[in-house]
């Protein structure tokens, strides 16, 4: 059964092939950009980056698995070279910030 990570983010895969140690065993997923004048565009190959550091052409944590060589050097990467960073619980979209709640009376 597949499973789905708490979170994960598409990255154009193009930034991921720029970690040194990057081998990828399955081909990126590809969308195709429409341009301004709703012509087709660039297509664009991109992966999902999955909160415990695995890639995937999925968006479920454990299919189509394109790297999963974790090391430092692959998490410092991502925080560095890619920004990824896994949201608290408390920082999810639509949630407010704790000891930031509008008080009316």
């Amino acid at each position: 059964m597949a499973t789905m990570s708490k979170y994960c983010c598409a990255y154009p895969a193009s930034r991921l092939r720029a970690y040194d140690g990057w081998n990828e065993k399955v081909p990126p997923l590809q969308a195709t950009l429409d341009s301004e004048t709703g012509e087709k565009g660039e297509t664009l190959d991109y992966y999902f980056l999955h909160d415990t550091y695995v890639v995937t052409a999925s968006v479920w944590a454990d299919e189509r698995v394109a790297f999963d060589a974790l090391s430092d050097a692959w998490r410092r990467f991502c925080a560095e070279q890619l920004d990824f960073a896994v949201p608290n619980d408390g920082d999810a979209p639509g949630e407010p910030e704790s000891g930031n709640e509008d008080q009316h009376g």
